[in-house]
C-alpha cells in the first residue's frame, strides 16, 4: 500500500512508475482508474479491507475531482491527483481514471448494488435504499453515473 499511496501524499494513489518522473504513457495513465476499480471491489467484496481501503479510495477520488477543473469548458480531468488544481493533461485516459475513481466510491459503498432504482430507472421489487453516509461530499445520483459512462463511451469511440 505505501508503494502506490506514498506518505508525502494524504492517501492519495500515484503512479509510482511514471507520475513523479512526468513519464507517463497510456497503459501507465490508465493503471490508476483500472486500481480503483478494483480496490472499489475489494472493498466490496471482503469489508474487512473497507477501514484500509475506503479512505485512500476517497482521498483519491476527492483529488481526481480537484483535477476535474480545466480546459476550457473547466471540468477537464488532469491525471496529477495529489494537486489541488489541473495539471493541464487532458485525454480520454484522465477522464476515464476520474470517473473510475468516483464510481469505484459508489460500488465500495454499495450504492450502486443498494439503490432502488435499476440502470433503466425501474423500481428494483424488495430493495432497500442505500444509505453511503461515509460518502459525504462525493454521494452522486444514478443518474449521474450513468450520463459518466455514456460520455466515456462517447470519448472512446470519437478520440
Amino acid at each position: 500500500m505505501s508503494v502506490f499511496y506514498p506518505q508525502d501524499n494524504p492517501g492519495i494513489m500515484v503512479e509510482v512508475a511514471c507520475e513523479p518522473h512526468g513519464t507517463c504513457d497510456t497503459d501507465m495513465s490508465a493503471f490508476k482508474g483500472l486500481a480503483s476499480q478494483w480496490i472499489g471491489a475489494t472493498i466490496q467484496a471482503a469489508s474487512f479491507t473497507n477501514n484500509t481501503l475506503a479512505p485512500r479510495l476517497r482521498a483519491s477520488a476527492v483529488g481526481a475531482a480537484q483535477q476535474c477543473s480545466g480546459g476550457s469548458n473547466g471540468t477537464t480531468c488532469g491525471f496529477l491527483w495529489t494537486h489541488k488544481k489541473w495539471d493541464a493533461t487532458s485525454g480520454v485516459g484522465q477522464q476515464l481514471d476520474a470517473m473510475n475513481v468516483l464510481v469505484a466510491n459508489l460500488v465500495a459503498n454499495g450504492v450502486a448494488a443498494n439503490s432502488t432504482t435499476a440502470m433503466n430507472g425501474t423500481q428494483v421489487s424488495g430493495s432497500q435504499p442505500a444509505k453511503p453516509t461515509s460518502l459525504a461530499p462525493l454521494t452522486m445520483q444514478l443518474p449521474l453515473v450513468q450520463m459518466l459512462c455514456v460520455g466515456a463511451a462517447v470519448l472512446l469511440v470519437f478520440m
